[in-house]
């Protein structure tokens, strides 16, 4: 018997049910995975934007505290980090709300490291300068409040704060810079204008060189100011033959000296201001007057002040400076060191009703005055007028100041240096103050100051204290007669570009309205240029002073006139070792350059590199103040 089997039929519709069922499963599989990965993408992105806000929140924190420290440091000086470390900024207005917090959970908002103070090669925005400065670690954590994610940021950011010395630059002007020499001409340091440069060479085999970084606030052409009538159209077509090196010149901000004031604007008023007798606020021998405020002024810092009467322009008057003294005599009058004698001529009388009779008598007198320091009159043939001049005999002032008696210089030395006295300053006397009470009159008086014998400073010493240099300062125009600084020992001699490294000079520096340099026999009384006498002359110094600017009508002189003369030099040379910084238009010496007055001689002009050691600083001489972010972090 055969068995037979029947083929089992599939019925279409389940199959294709399953087949739909399993589709359906595999939907919801890739649905369900689709919909988890948008969660969890969501999340993240959620996350990620909660933190970028927090880190918005955490750097504006910082910000808000570098501002204020910012503020505080260029006006005056860097607080305690206790003063920035409860500040917060604002969010009043904010759409989200944060907690801010210190790193070290101290309980502030904001964590504020300030770092001691260092002479130390500065941040790459100033290649090529030294300073002092400090570097403050500002850092934050913000967490945000109220959001479904609250995702916390920290920031933490490095900024040094400093003081860039100014003699530091080779060339400082806070007024248009116009560079148009007539000669090869070379600058070997650092140039910086806080305005507009104009610079020319005088030929294709006479150029005007850059050999180091150049940079303005404004722009820096290499044609005449439009001001410049001389070197411009319509008296000529004068441009370009300037070097520059690579990548040079850069714009940059402007660089300002501290006023003291956060609501100056720096203008040319409030810098010369720094040079006249101090305000009220800070009058000269008060406590305020040493005060961060008060030491902005010139005059309060100086260790000697030289005056003399408005009225006359003698009865001179020293006084010794010394914020360390029992308060509140912080100035000593000092007493005039050297004896004469003078004679007057005594009338007698004898007539009961004209009480004259015929016949005189010489009476001497003793007379006591000051051998360091005088009055002397002079012509300056540029500003048309004579000049009524407080005298220094350079020579003399250190020999009084090693004079050990009664009426020498040695015991306010004593005052300044004596590390075991509570007066003890830490320099030996090192800068002088000068303020001409003459009034100027326009084409007739011209206050001034005058410097004689002054190739050597005073080299006075005291105990572990070594001789640290001379810092003038003065409200009017400086002259130099002769060479200045040139040796310490009058045996060795620093007369040639760059020879200031030979040892042979201290740190000095001149601060006032002008400078002018005169031969060693510069004739007083006379009313024009006279042939200088010496064969060459050499100023060893940085130099802070004004100019009288290009106005259309004449040239400024440019930055080769910046030292004024006013003899003919013919082929004589003029050595300048220093630093040549420019702070605003002259006060008192205001007349315009020309050649009328003088002759041009060849110049030897150049940077003097020892003020880029701390040890070199010249006394008095001002520091810009500066900051550079130097590190930004985020976690």
């Amino acid at each position: 018997m055969r068995i037979t089997f029947q083929p089992v039929r599939q019925t279409q519709s389940g199959f294709a049910l399953v087949i739909v069922l399993c589709f359906l499963l595999v939907s919801l599989l890739v649905f369900a995975s689709v919909m988890t990965w948008v969660s969890t993408n969501a999340n993240i992105t959620q996350r990620n934007n909660t933190f970028n806000q927090s880190e918005a929140a955490a750097e504006s924190a910082t910000e808000y505290v570098i501002s204020q420290m910012l503020s505080d440091f260029k006006n005056l000086c860097l607080n305690p980090s206790t003063v920035y470390e409860p500040l917060s900024p604002p969010t009043g207005d904010w759409p989200v709300q944060y907690t801010f917090s210190a790193t070290n959970g101290d309980g502030n908002p904001v964590f504020v490291s300030i770092g001691p103070t260092n002479w130390t090669t500065l941040p790459s925005l100033y290649t090529g300068l030294k300073g002092l400065g400090q570097n403050c670690v500002i850092a934050c954590t913000a967490t945000p409040q109220g959001l479904p994610v609250n995702v916390p940021a920290t920031v933490c950011q490095t900024v040094w704060f400093g003081s860039i010395p100014m003699c530091q630059y080779a060339v400082f002007y806070n007024v248009v810079l116009e560079i148009n020499p007539g000669d090869t001409f070379t600058i070997a340091g650092r140039v910086h204008c806080n305005t507009n440069m104009y610079c020319t060479g005088d030929a294709a085999n006479k150029l005007l060189t850059f050999q180091s970084s150049v940079d303005a606030a404004g722009t820096v052409s290499n044609t005449p100011s439009p001001l410049d009538l001389q070197n411009g159209p319509p008296g000529g077509t004068r441009s370009g033959n300037v070097v520059y090196p690579a990548n040079q010149p850069q714009h940059s901000d402007a660089l300002n000296l501290p006023l003291g004031n956060a609501s100056t604007n720096y203008s040319f008023v409030a810098l010369e201001s720094l040079l006249q007798m101090p305000p009220a606020a800070y009058a000269l021998g008060t406590a305020p007057a040493y005060t961060t405020n008060g030491q902005v002024y010139f005059a309060n810092e100086t260790d000697l002040i030289i005056t003399n009467d408005a009225a006359t322009g003698t009865n001179i008057t020293v006084l010794y400076q010394n914020q360390n003294l029992p308060s509140p005599n912080y100035l000593l009058t000092v007493l005039p060191d050297a004896i004469g004698s003078i004679n007057t001529n005594i009338t007698y009388t004898s007539n009961a009703t004209t009480h004259v009779r015929n016949g005189t008598n010489f009476l001497y007198t003793t007379n006591y005055y000051f051998s360091y320091v005088t009055n002397a009159n002079f012509y300056d043939y540029r500003e048309s007028a004579t000049v009524k001049a407080l005298q220094l005999d350079v020579g003399k002032l250190g020999a009084w100041l090693s004079n050990t008696n009664s009426r020498g210089g040695w015991q306010y030395e004593d005052k300044n240096a004596n590390a075991s006295s509570t007066t003890h300053k830490g320099n030996v006397i090192n800068s002088i103050y000068f303020f001409n009470s003459v009034h100027p009159v326009a084409g007739s008086v011209l206050p001034g100051i005058r410097f004689v014998n002054c190739a050597q400073l005073p080299t006075n010493t005291y105990g572990a204290l070594n001789a640290s240099g001379l810092g003038i300062a003065t409200a009017q125009p400086i002259y130099v007669e002769g060479n200045y600084n040139v040796t310490v020992d009058n045996k060795n001699y620093a007369y040639t570009l760059g020879s200031t490294s030979n040892g042979c000079t201290l740190p000095a520096c001149l601060i006032g309205d002008a400078v002018t340099l005169l031969s060693s026999n510069f004739l007083d009384n006379g009313s024009e240029k006279t042939t200088a006498t010496q064969n060459y002359i050499t100023l060893n110094a940085a130099t802070f002073e004004g100019i009288v600017p290009s106005n259309g009508a004449y040239y400024s002189g440019g930055l080769e006139n910046f030292l004024r003369l006013l003899e003919d030099w013919g082929s004589k040379t003029v050595t300048y070792n220093g630093s040549i910084v420019v702070m605003f238009p002259s006060t008192y010496a205001t007349n315009g350059w020309g050649s009328a007055y003088y002759g041009a001689p060849l110049r030897a002009w150049g940077f003097d590199t020892t003020f880029m050691q701390q040890s070199k600083q010249p006394p008095l001489f001002p520091s810009l103040k500066a900051d550079a972010r130097s590190a930004w972090t985020y976690q």
